[in-house]
């Protein structure tokens, strides 16, 4: 027991006249002072079981004195037990809402952060007037990209004469209206409507024989 009183107390002497910790430092610290705290009750705890035991002896030897001092010893020991759990559950009380603090603060410290960066980063392009400039002019580039590309694949149509392509389309219709096949169509000759001429066979064997009777005679 009075181990564990001197080194709490050496500890709270090495927290005196220390600088200021930071949180997280400070976390460190309180569940440090939980550990010691709580090394602190069990002693306490053991000692009060010990104690009883020793009461209940010096009751069964009769000896009754004996058990009511160890019994007021244990009931003294017993109120530093509930003095020290309460003190050490107000210091984790305390150790939370550090902790939740300590986390709050980080998180404001990160949004500061990140708003110095979006307003930098906003300044840097010039604001929202700026970029709704930027997109009209790339609207107005993207526009004439295409009025542009549209004047190049233009066709002159004043090289072609009116007349002559309405004649050609006329020509195109009348040709899907005739049967057959187009290809073997067009460009055939036409077939003449008089029957051909036989060659005289007959006479021309007549007149050969006629000159042989006459080389005969």
């Amino acid at each position: 027991m009075e181990f564990i009183i001197s080194k709490f107390n050496e500890y709270q002497n090495k927290l005196k006249g220390q600088p200021a910790k930071t949180p997280i430092e400070a976390i460190v610290a309180i569940k440090e002072q939980l550990r010691v705290m709580e090394i602190s009750e069990n002693v306490l705890d053991k000692k009060i079981k010990q104690i009883q035991k020793q009461a209940f002896l010096k009751t069964k030897q009769k000896n009754k004195k004996a058990a009511i001092r160890l019994l007021r010893r244990k009931k003294m020991l017993e109120k530093q037990l509930e003095l020290k759990s309460n003190q050490r559950l107000s210091l984790e009380q305390q150790s939370y809402a550090l902790q939740d603090l300590s986390m709050s603060a980080e998180t404001v410290k990160a949004t500061k952060v990140a708003h110095t960066a979006m307003k930098d980063l906003t300044k840097d392009i010039g604001g929202i007037d700026a970029v709704e400039e930027l997109q009209d002019d790339m609207q107005d580039l993207q526009d004439d990209a295409n009025d542009i590309s549209e004047i190049l694949t233009r066709t002159n149509d004043n090289d072609f004469d009116d007349d002559e392509l309405l004649q050609e389309l006329t020509q195109l219709e009348l040709e899907e209206e005739l049967p057959g096949d187009e290809e073997e169509f067009i460009g055939l000759p036409e077939v003449p409507n008089t029957p051909l001429k036989q060659p005289k066979k007959v006479s021309i064997e007549n007149d050969e024989l006629a000159a042989l009777e006459a080389e005969m005679l």
